[in-house]
């Protein structure tokens, strides 16, 4: 299959089939633009570019599947212009706003007394906002209901583990090595923890296999937490983008979604079966 697209566009294409038996593709297209300028377009090559560099290796930028509502995912770090132990970073674009709490690191210690203690927040400059800083110690690759259960056994076996250096700012509280983590972070969940639902019996897999259940729930596609999600609907072009903390010079940004649409259109040979 041959595509032909402008290069301001970066697309990824992925046949998909459905319960009806029918085969689809799902075609999607990047437009990259710079925050000080959104009428500034990357051509494809430098999209990618931007991608190998800002996603980290144990992070996955898209899925290339149907999603059921717009969403926003922000890739990045936390920048303070003076060493600092907290700080607050905010995004919004449109009716999405969030803001979240980065502290600096620190490790669980034993005391003789008290048992596990965190240690002092180290300070800090720059402190990538990923999973990995969210989780702490926390493995990424476990189901999100099993994360940091088994940090008292790894503890208890001498391995040093931080605690996590992000965390929602109206529900900043203290954590023991046995607490449930409740990680938040811009950027798009790990796959480990998405959940897929649907009835998957004996006659989904004789009668729909390889398709997707009937009943199964699209929106597992959506890599966004829950907060960073439209509501219903789609980007249109023209909402407003603030990012506050996360830029090197200490500055905020503002700036738009450009107003572009992506348009395919697709041509079919006809296959003939002898």
């Amino acid at each position: 299959m041959s595509i032909i697209k402008p290069q301001a566009f970066f697309v990824r294409s992925n046949p998909l089939q459905k319960v009806d038996s029918r085969r689809d593709l799902v075609v999607s297209a990047i437009v990259g633009f710079k925050l000080s300028d959104p009428h500034h377009f990357l051509t494809g090559s430098e999209i990618q570019d931007v991608l190998q560099k800002q996603i980290p290796e144990n992070e996955t930028f898209e899925t290339w599947m149907p999603k059921v509502r717009g969403e926003l995912l922000v890739w990045g770090s936390a920048f303070s212009a003076e060493p600092t132990t907290s700080m607050e970073v905010k995004i919004s674009c449109g009716p999405i706003s969030r803001t979240l709490l980065v502290k600096g690191t620190r490790s669980w210690e034993k005391s003789r007394v008290l048992g596990w203690l965190p240690t002092r927040f180290e300070s800090f400059t720059q402190m990538p906002l990923s999973w990995e800083k969210a989780v702490g110690g926390a493995e990424l690759s476990r189901p999100y209901d099993m994360l940091g259960s088994d940090i008292l056994e790894r503890l208890e076996n001498g391995e040093k583990i931080d605690l996590p250096s992000i965390e929602a700012v109206a529900s900043a509280k203290k954590l023991g090595p046995t607490d449930a983590l409740e990680p938040v972070c811009f950027s798009a969940m790990p796959l480990a923890w998405a959940k897929h639902t649907g009835t998957f019996d004996m006659k989904w897999f004789s009668q729909q296999f390889p398709a997707q259940p009937s009943d199964y729930d699209w929106e597992v596609w959506n890599r966004a937490q829950p907060e960073q999600r439209l509501v219903h609907g789609f980007w249109c072009g023209g909402e407003a983008i603030y990012i506050n903390g996360m830029m090197p010079n200490g500055s905020s940004v503002d700036s738009a979604i450009p107003k572009i649409n992506a348009r395919f259109f697709a041509h079919r040979k006809k296959i003939q079966v002898s």
